[in-house]
Parts: structure tokens; sequence; C-alpha cells
């Protein structure tokens, strides 16, 4: 094996008839220790000089490339020809390193439909024909803030910016429908009847209604939900118990004077 400082890592020669004096001349020029993902082949085309002779390709020597597209570990395999064939092989390696990209984040303020959801995200920097699936490490369903990751599928590609994004899922606005608002006094505790619209199907949402009173006059009801995924647009109701009519029975109406 010999050294290269171009590529600071070791190359193995084959030779198939040594000629000490002309490898020891020997200078390859133009292969760098690594390139970066460009979703084409990537074959560097290389210059050899065996003292001060440029060897000619095609006349001297061939280029041979092994996995020299995706990321990892490429094989450039110089083989000598011609006039320089008992030099053999030369076989060298150089490595291919994912492409760095960056993630825009968007639709990172959700409200809740009963599914599953996460913002939405564009990769910037995916070579054209490339299929790159965007994978999320924290899909929500329920009220609250929460923080997801990306993870590509295509290993040529990695996140450089913005792999993280922190989104909220707020309550879903409903509206109720009041009832019995306009009560009579009886003795008894009242409040008004309230039914919650827009729930989502599949969903368990009771109302409770606070406020209830047995005085008569005009008071203001609160409804509250059960399930926290959902908001009251219309919270508060006015509802009245009026005084109960009462019958007088008069008695003693006629009377005689006493002084």
């Amino acid at each position: 094996k010999l050294f290269f400082p171009y590529t600071q890592q070791l190359v193995s020669l084959e030779v198939l008839q040594a000629d000490h004096n002309k490898l020891r001349s020997l200078n390859v020029s133009g292969l760098k220790k690594e390139y970066t993902y460009t979703g084409s082949n990537i074959q560097p085309k290389v210059v050899l000089k065996i003292g001060g002779n440029v060897l000619k390709l095609k006349k001297d020597y061939t280029l041979s490339y092994k996995n020299q597209k995706n990321a990892g570990v490429a094989t450039l395999t110089i083989e000598f020809i011609g006039n320089y064939q008992h030099l053999g092989n030369l076989i060298c390696k150089y490595a291919i390193v994912p492409k760095p990209v960056e993630i825009v984040w968007g639709n990172t303020e959700l409200v809740y439909n009963g599914k599953s959801q996460v913002p939405t995200a564009e990769v910037i920097g995916i070579a054209e024909k490339d299929v790159c699936e965007i994978l999320y490490t924290n899909i929500a369903s329920e009220c609250g803030t929460y923080t997801t990751d990306i993870i590509l599928s295509n290993k040529n590609y990695i996140i450089e910016k913005n792999a993280t994004c922190e989104y909220t899922i707020s309550p879903k606005t409903v509206e109720l429908e009041w009832s019995n608002t306009d009560m009579v006094y009886t003795g008894f505790v009242h409040s008004p009847v309230a039914e919650v619209v827009g729930i989502i199907d599949g969903d368990a949402c009771e109302v409770t209604v606070l406020g209830a009173t047995d005085q008569a006059g005009t008071h203001t009801a609160t409804a509250v939900l059960s399930n926290p995924n959902y908001v009251i647009a219309n919270a508060d109701c006015n509802f009245t118990i009026a005084p109960r009519g009462v019958v007088l029975t008069w008695s003693n109406t006629d009377l005689f004077y006493t002084g």
C-alpha cells in the first residue's frame, strides 16, 4: 500500500511486476478525500505522472469506478495498460458524504380535529428526481404543545438546519344551545339546560352547568366541558326565575265600630 497526501489515506497498489524506480516517482493528483452527494455519479478525473511524464488516459491507464453515486465509500481503480501494464492496478478509496439540506416548517398552529396532526415540512436542496420522504418523530392528536424532529428516508441527505419544530394544537371552538331560560319560582334549585353543538363523532364530552339557584331574579349560568379538546364560544347564559304568583284569601272584612 502507498500513502498519498492528497487523499490523506492509504491506497493499495497491486503490482504484477515490481518496478520500484517508477513506483517511487508516481504522482497522483485530482482526487480528494471526500465529495458531497450530488444525485449524479461522482467520478474524479485523476492525473498521473511518473517522473516528468504525464500519463495519457486510455493509452497508459484506464479508470473504473464502483459505488460512485450514493453516500458511502467509493472505489476508483486505475489500471495501467500499454507500456505501464506491469505496474498493475492502483485502487483508491474516497468518501461521498450526505448533502446538507434545510427544513422549512409551516402550519405550526393547529386546531383539534380528532386526528393525528403535525406541521407541514418542506426539504430544501433535494436533487431533481430524488425521492426523500419525511418521517416525524412525534405526531399528536390531543391539545397541547409538542416538539417533533424529522428523519429523512433518503440517506444521501442530512438535515443541516431546522430539524426540530415546536407546534401547538389548540382546542376546537364549539357552541351551546341554551334552553329553559325562563322559569317560575318553585322553592327548588333551577338552572338552564345546555346542549353542546360541534363535537366530533366518537368523542365524549359532558356539559356541566354552574350557577343554579332557587331565588327569583335574573342570574347567570356558566357551562364547562369535560373534554379539554373543546372550548365554548358562548359559555355564559342569563336566565330568569320569575316570582311565583299567589292568591290572597281575605277574611274578617265586616267589622263593627268599637271606639
